[in-house]
C-alpha cells in the first residue's frame, strides 16, 4: 500500500506529494504516524508545516519536518508530538502494530514483537533502552493508552476469536460476533463482549481489547451483508461451525432465499435487508459476491 499517497488524501496540506519515497517503514508505525499527524494538525495551520521525511533509523521511527510562521508554544508542541511518536515506535512492533521492544540483528536494529524477533531478519538481540534515546528522561508506555493497550504476539495467540464481528455502540462501544475458543463461551455462539477498550488501528484490524480480556478478530462483512448472515444464521438455530460463513452459504442472494422460503421473517424486513444490501454493494463499488476489507464502517443492526 502506498502510505504516502493514503496520508496525502487526508492531509493533503503537510506535503506527502512532495516526499520522494512515502513513508519508508512498515505497516505496524502506519497508526503511530498517524497520531503524529492528528496532533499536528490539531496545532498548526495551513501552510505552516511540511514534512521532509518519514522514516525508520536505528530502529525508531524518524520524522523531519519544517515550520514556518508559528509561534513558540506551537513549535514546542509540534516537537513533543516527534519525540513522542519516536518514542511509541520504539515498544510498537513496526511489521504488526502489537508490543514490540528494540532487537539487534546482526547489525541491524528493528522494533518487533516476540514473533517477528525470529522471523526474516534471523533471531534477534533484545537492546535495553533507558530513556528512548531523547534524552529527555524516561517514556512509560504503560501510561501510554496507545501503547498499552497493544497486545504481546503471546498474549495475542492466546485470546479467543470473534469471527464475523461488528462495532456497537449502546452508550458503550462493544463488539458483536461469533465467539471460538473463549473459557466461557461454547464455539459458534453468538453474542457481545465487554465494552471495548481498542481497537486495532491497521485495516484490517487483527484484534480488539474489551474490559475484560483481548480478542483475536476473524472475517468481518460489512453491515447490511452481516445482517443477513446474522438472521440466516439464528434461524438456522445451529451454533456456526469453524471456518464457516455464518448462515452457512457463500451467496448472499442465496441467503435471502433460503429466509423468504422460512417465512419467520416477514416479506417485508426481507425486502428492507435486501435493498440495503444492493445499495452497500453500490456504495463500496464492487459486485455483490466479493468480500470486503474493514473500513471503519461496521456498526450493529440487529433487531
Amino acid at each position: 500500500m502506498n502510505h504516502g499517497r493514503q496520508f496525502h488524501s487526508r492531509f493533503p496540506n503537510f506535503g506527502f506529494d512532495r516526499l520522494p519515497w512515502g513513508v519508508e517503514c512498515d505497516d505496524g508505525w502506519i497508526p503511530v504516524v498517524n497520531e503524529f499527524l492528528i496532533l499536528v494538525a490539531a496545532m498548526v495551520s495551513i501552510g505552516e508545516f511540511s514534512l521532509l521525511q518519514v522514516k525508520e533509523k536505528f530502529g525508531a521511527l524518524q520524522i523531519y519536518y519544517t515550520l514556518s510562521s508559528t509561534g513558540a508554544e506551537a513549535e514546542r508542541r509540534v516537537h513533543d508530538a516527534r519525540r513522542l511518536a519516536f518514542q511509541r515506535s520504539l515498544h510498537v512492533c513496526e511489521v504488526c502494530g502489537k508490543r514490540g521492544r528494540l532487537n539487534l540483528f546482526a547489525g541491524l536494529y528493528k522494533t518487533v514483537c516476540e514473533d517477528h524477533a525470529h522471523a526474516e531478519y534471523g533471531d534477534g538481540v533484545p537492546v535495553e533502552i533507558s530513556d528512548d534515546g531523547t534524552g529527555h528522561g524516561p517514556y512509560r508506555p504503560e501510561t501510554d493508552s496507545f501503547v498499552k493497550h497493544r497486545p504481546t504476539a503471546r498474549e495475542f495467540h492466546a485470546g479467543p476469536l470473534l469471527v464475523g464481528w461488528c462495532l456497537a455502540d449502546h452508550g458503550r462501544p462493544w463488539l458483536h460476533g461469533w465467539f471460538f475458543e473463549h473459557p466461557e463461551i461454547a464455539d459458534g455462539t453468538h453474542g457481545h463482549t465487554a465494552p471495548l477498550l481498542r481497537l486495532d488501528d491497521l485495516v484490517p484490524p487483527q484484534w480488539a481489547r474489551t474490559e475484560d480480556r483481548l480478542y483475536r478478530l476473524g472475517a468481518f462483512y460489512h453491515p447490511a451483508e452481516r445482517e443477513i448472515r446474522y438472521w440466516a444464521q439464528k434461524q438456522s438455530r445451529t451454533a456456526l461451525e469453524r471456518g464457516t460463513a455464518p448462515g452457512g452459504l457463500d451467496e448472499v442472494n442465496a441467503l435471502l432465499a433460503f429466509l423468504r422460503s422460512t417465512h419467520w421473517l416477514s416479506p417485508t424486513k426481507i425486502d428492507q435487508l435486501e435493498r440495503a444490501y444492493l445499495k452497500e454493494r453500490e456504495r463500496l463499488g464492487t459486485t455483490a459476491h466479493e468480500r470486503h476489507p474493514y473500513d471503519g464502517t461496521g456498526s450493529d443492526t440487529e433487531r
